[in-house]
């Protein structure tokens, strides 16, 4: 057996025969914490054939191509400064680029590496061809240093699960693969053992998997402790199922996007249980309740509630007739769309009862709900006979009036009036011009929506946050992804 030990502790044997098979195991039942990696000769001769052909990567406008850099050409001819020239693999061209267009390409047993900091060659081209290899295998996290990259499977994967949970308790993180759930216990770990908060923060395009790994956290940090029964498993499904209703929409990039920045906290106590937990939210898209971005719709609510709400309340709520001509939204026309919108409406409820939302307080959300419809169909507002503003279609305005529990009169002064000082200050800044109706009556709706958005984080924190003495926080930051424009079909 030859034995190479590196500075880091390393040991790497040589494989020849039995009985360094059996030596390899005495050395890893006695080294359990070294890393112990055996590989055979022709491992070892293969990897150094591979370096001596000098492997490289060819970067072009596309991405990347594998090929050989070769010293001289068949006829001989010499190199100009700073060019090179290689060999491509795949139709055995000989071409001649500059230098800063050629990076070095690491030996195959670093194409599954769970680490890019141990690559021997480390360079985008090469982080790119080991994470495509990894995400070929079902390797959806990589590890790069203490940072984690995850490339959205767009499918369901059979590695989150309690089972799962169970195997990362307890263990460092030099002990495990990498994965979302490695990250919660070394946050959660490093909290134990030096009482301080911890943070989590998740960046990334979107559509990327953002929201979905800070629910894989979140229901780790439930599990994971002794005792927890502020954060059960029964309250984080229905805290997603809330906001994801209120705070998400479909974009061009992403079906279900995030449309606003949440903070979450998990607060533990000494010995390391739940005792309290929070979320505020940040930075709330609220502009798309009246302006959407071309070619993309409103907050989801808005078509659960038309498709969802029973006979009764929309009775009660006057949505039994047509919303046409809203121009906050076009309520779902397919009945598979309604079928699925209904549904998950239901289980909006049953998810408000989890939480403890009262029948009146989640009544109370409806309404304000139904009156945002019907001020949509009530339209751009346009001055009247009396040269004051108004609402445009009376009868819905009377509808908006009768779910916000006011008198059309007070609604009206609500959206339209501007009292005397303000009238004052914006006529001496020649801002008078910008007093348009149909800007009153957006900026009335963003206000009514943003509330009720706001009542909802409320109503949530209520259920969750004890007040209990806590000796340290995780706290886990999702913010919504950003979209390159060139990508959305926007730039051509």
């Amino acid at each position: 057996v030859t034995a190479m030990k590196f500075a880091k502790g390393d040991i790497v044997l040589l494989v020849e025969n039995s009985r360094a098979a059996f030596e390899l195991k005495r050395l890893m039942e006695e080294n359990p914490s070294r890393t112990l990696q055996a590989r055979a000769e022709d491992q070892v001769s293969d990897e150094r054939a591979w370096l001596d052909a000098e492997r490289v990567w060819l970067v072009h406008r596309e991405g990347f191509t594998s090929g050989r850099q070769v010293k001289e050409s068949d006829a001989g001819e010499p190199l100009g400064e700073g060019l090179v020239r290689v060999r491509i693999d795949s139709n055995d061209e000989v071409v001649q680029v500059e230098e800063d267009d050629v990076e070095r390409a690491n030996p195959p047993s670093f194409d599954k590496v769970e680490d890019l900091a141990q690559l021997r060659y480390l360079n985008e081209s090469s982080v790119l061809n080991t994470l495509r290899h990894r995400y070929g295998n079902n390797l959806t996290y990589t590890y790069a240093g203490p940072t984690l990259i995850s490339i959205n499977p767009c499918t369901q994967l059979p590695i989150y699960s309690a089972k799962i949970i169970n195997m990362f308790k307890g263990c460092r993180l030099e002990d495990m693969p990498p994965h979302i759930y490695s990250i919660g216990q070394s946050a959660y770990r490093t909290l134990l053992y030096t009482k301080k908060d911890q943070s989590v923060v998740l960046l990334g395009r979107s559509g990327s998997g953002k929201t979905t790994n800070l629910r894989h956290l979140l229901s780790y940090f439930a599990m994971v402790p002794a005792e927890n029964k502020v954060l059960t498993t029964d309250k984080l499904n229905a805290i997603h199922s809330l906001m994801e209703s209120f705070g998400n929409a479909r974009t061009l990039m992403n079906s279900n996007a995030t449309r606003y920045s949440q903070l979450f906290s998990v607060d533990f106590d000494h010995s390391g249980a739940v005792v309290s937990g929070s979320i505020q939210v940040m930075m709330l898209e609220r502009s798309r309740v009246v302006r959407r971005p071309e070619g993309e719709p409103n907050f989801n609510i808005f078509y659960e509630l038309t498709a969802g709400l029973d006979s009764k309340m929309k009775r009660e709520m006057l949505l039994d007739t047509s919303l046409e001509g809203c121009i906050l939204f076009t309520p779902l026309q397919r009945q598979d769309e309604r079928t699925v919108a209904s549904q998950t409406f239901q289980k909006l409820r049953a998810a408000a009862k989890v939480l403890g939302v009262s029948s009146e307080e989640w009544k109370s959300i409806i309404s304000v709900l139904s009156g945002i419809c019907h001020l949509g169909v009530a339209g751009s507002a346009s001055k009247g006979t009396s040269g004051r503003p108004g609402f445009k279609q009376q009868q819905a305005a009377h509808k908006a009036a009768h779910c916000l529990g006011v008198s059309l009169e007070d609604l009206s002064r609500a959206v339209f009036h501007i009292d005397s000082g303000t009238m004052s200050r914006r006529a001496s800044r020649g801002e008078i011009s910008a007093l348009d109706p149909a800007d009153m009556l957006e900026s009335f709706i963003v206000g009514l929506y943003t509330e009720v958005f706001n009542i909802l984080v409320s109503l949530i924190n209520r259920s969750i946050n004890t007040g209990a003495q806590s000796a340290a926080s995780v706290l886990l930051v999702d913010t919504p992804g950003f979209q390159n424009p060139a990508s959305c079909g926007r730039i051509t």
